[in-house]
């Protein structure tokens, strides 16, 4: 899977990086990668944003659990790639599996 740092190439600059991850595998793999660095980038971004204004501070841990239950979001609005690269709740130990929207 191109998300595990082992399959990473080496590079001193994020942008390389975030080409040449998705730039690597099938059409859908690609997007699914894409929107999963853009969607973690964008909750470690909130999380800085709560941290300086709100003075609200998550672990490592919630911030990781916030990208995988927003992917999830993302998988049932439809998103095919980030359903091929995200792993399955079984495969993560302590997460539930998602159930219904409420």
């Amino acid at each position: 899977m191109a998300l595990r740092p082992d399959n990473w190439g080496q590079t001193d600059y994020l942008g390389q990086w975030f080409v040449e991850m998705g730039n690597s595998g099938q059409q859908t793999r690609r997007h699914g990668v894409r929107s999963m660095v853009m969607l973690t980038v964008w909750e470690i971004w909130k999380e800085r944003n709560n941290r300086v204004f709100n003075k609200i501070n998550r672990t490592p841990e919630q911030v990781f659990s916030e990208v995988q239950d927003e992917a999830r979001v993302w998988i049932r609005a439809g998103n095919k790639g980030v359903e091929m690269v995200l792993p399955s709740p079984a495969q993560l130990p302590g997460v539930a599996p998602f159930g219904p929207i409420v």
